[in-house]
């Protein structure tokens, strides 16, 4: 199943952050993150574990692809092109026409 981000979710995602990036988001940021009108963080949830994550930013009609993290148990199952495919969609329903 993918989904916006709930508040919930954030320790999970935060240790994948700390898991697979040198510089990650803090779970403060990630908080935050839910609050900013032009930010969008989807989850994968797969039998209540958190999959993995996508996140965007769109600003005017540009939309920037922050990160897609998968969590290595749950690769190769298509959850980072379905990620990909649902936040090019939330920002093209935003107004963003180009993405990075």
């Amino acid at each position: 199943m993918i989904r916006r981000m709930e508040v919930s979710d954030i320790p999970s995602v935060a240790d994948m952050e700390k898991m697979y990036f040198s510089v990650p988001w803090s779970e403060a940021g990630l908080l935050e993150s839910l609050n900013m009108e032009n930010y969008l963080v989807l989850v994968a949830e797969e039998a209540g574990e958190i999959a993995g994550y996508a996140g965007l930013s769109v600003i005017l009609d540009e939309g920037d692809i922050t990160n897609i993290v998968i969590n290595e148990r749950y690769r190769g199952r298509g959850l980072g092109r379905e990620l990909l495919e649902r936040l090019l969609e939330a920002g093209a329903g935003r107004g963003a026409n180009a993405f990075t």
